[in-house]
């Protein structure tokens, strides 16, 4: 009886022993989309890099030939300005000219490129007649250049906005001689008047449109740029 019992238990032993190797291993969860995404290795897009406008105000100047002689008319008005490039040093232009049809005048015109203008700094017209007078002489006896450094080495006696723009420039589209131009157009004195300077020609029009202008005249008027 004793031998049976022995026997038994050894066989539950064996039997359980048996059953335990008969197990199926614990199941491996995949990975979700989410953690596959975590694991991917992110790649930095580079943007690309934007482009600064290779214009500067001295291009401008050149483009929309800013310092060139022209001669304006208000046909029926005496109203206009000429200008005559005498000579031209670096930054600084030596001009002879007109305001309407009778006074004469000898100005500087000083490139500011921090400020993006063009400023008249000297004239002398003949108002001031020793002035005008001896700069006329110094022009044709000893010429241009000379003209230019007497005045140069005076004492600033005028500030008065000849030419403005931003870069790169704000433009419009103008009429001027039965064509169409691209055209920066300058606000000066105040409002009173309006330079415009067409790509590749210069200055074409000058618009007088003051209060007093307009009183005299009953409208704004434009003096146009006389071609030769």
């Amino acid at each position: 009886m004793k031998r049976l019992f022995i026997f038994i238990g050894l066989s539950l032993t064996v039997l359980i022993a048996g059953c335990g190797t008969n197990e199926e291993a614990p199941e491996v969860e995949a990975p979700t989309e989410e953690e596959k995404v975590e694991e991917e290795v992110e790649v930095e897009i580079e943007e690309p890099a934007v482009e600064e406008d290779p214009h500067t105000f001295s291009d401008v100047i050149e483009e929309y030939e800013v310092l060139s002689s022209f001669e304006t008319d208000g046909p029926g008005t005496g109203l206009g300005l000429g200008m005559n490039i005498l000579y031209q040093s670096e930054d600084v232009a030596f001009v002879s000219g007109h305001q309407g049809h009778a006074l004469g005048h000898y100005r500087l015109l000083q490139v500011n490129h921090e400020e993006q203008k063009v400023v008249i700094t000297h004239q002398f017209s003949e108002e001031q007649f020793e002035k005008y007078e001896e700069l006329q002489r110094m022009v044709e006896e000893e010429g241009e250049q000379a003209a230019f450094e007497w005045m140069q080495n005076q004492e600033s006696n005028f500030n008065e906005l000849f030419f403005t723009s931003k870069v790169p420039p704000e433009t419009t589209t103008v009429t001027w001689n039965d064509q169409e131009w691209e055209a920066i157009e300058v606000e000066i004195k105040d409002g009173d008047e309006k330079y415009v300077f067409a790509k590749g020609k210069g200055m074409i029009q000058i618009h007088y449109q003051s209060e007093l202008a307009q009183e005299l005249f009953g409208e704004i008027r434009v003096a146009n740029r006389i071609e030769d």
